[in-house]
């Protein structure tokens, strides 16, 4: 029984020192840049040795690739109780999608030169594995969120992930407007009725299936000649 508490306990000391190196780690980044925090800082401003911070990471490159993992789980946690609480129709559903992703962008802006810094520094083998963790997590949750709505009848047959790459490049433009915070919500609805209904109008595409059905019906006759 003594035994179990105590490894219980080394367990939880474990887990927050690794917890404090984590978020001293993203202060110092945000604060300095990735490339000119040392390790040696990052160990001082945790109240630890270097050796007991290599007993959580192996190099800094590390300590980033677990920042970042655990950012995209929280963002695709948020993304998800967004749409957990969203009306069911598409609109009101990709709304809670994009207006989420806003909020995120607005409390990351300070850190997002770090994360593009870090990011080019990281070797081909993690770099991999974060983009296979963003598309697990973060992009999972739009595609299921498409497939709702194509089970539904609500969204026409397409490739999910393909559309959810789409939606989110498209929500990308926002780190331009963070400066608009009061505008942010309107910028936010008008993508999503980019993505959901395109930028033609809708006569425009009438006439323009039209045409296309008239082309193709001289096709099949003068295939039929």
């Amino acid at each position: 029984m003594e035994e179990e508490s105590l490894s219980q306990s080394i367990s939880q000391a474990a887990l927050e020192g690794k917890e404090r190196i984590l978020r001293e780690a993203e202060r110092l980044f945000s604060q300095r840049g990735y490339q000119a925090v040392s390790i040696r800082e990052l160990a001082q401003a945790c109240g630890m040795t270097n050796a007991a911070l290599y007993y959580h990471f192996q190099d800094k490159e590390d300590i980033f690739y677990q920042m970042a993992r655990r950012h995209f789980e929280r963002l695709a946690s948020a993304l998800q109780a967004a749409l957990d609480q969203a009306e069911d129709d598409p609109r009101a559903r990709f709304l809670a999608l994009g207006q989420t992703y806003a909020a995120h962008l607005r409390c990351r802006q300070d850190s997002a030169h770090v994360f593009a810094e870090a990011m080019r520094k990281l070797g081909p083998e993690r770099a991999q594995a974060l983009q296979t963790h963003f598309r697990r997590h973060v992009l999972k949750v739009v595609v299921d969120a498409l497939r709702a709505g194509q089970a539904a009848g609500q969204i026409r047959a397409l490739d999910p992930a393909l559309a959810a790459e789409a939606f989110l490049n498209l929500l990308g433009v926002l780190r331009f407007h963070m400066a608009d915070e009061p505008s942010l919500p309107e910028i936010v609805a008008q993508l999503v009725d980019y993505f959901l209904h395109g930028v033609l109008d809708a006569t425009a595409m009438e006439r323009m299936a039209s045409t296309e059905a008239g082309e193709a019906a001289e096709v099949r006759c003068g295939e039929g000649a």
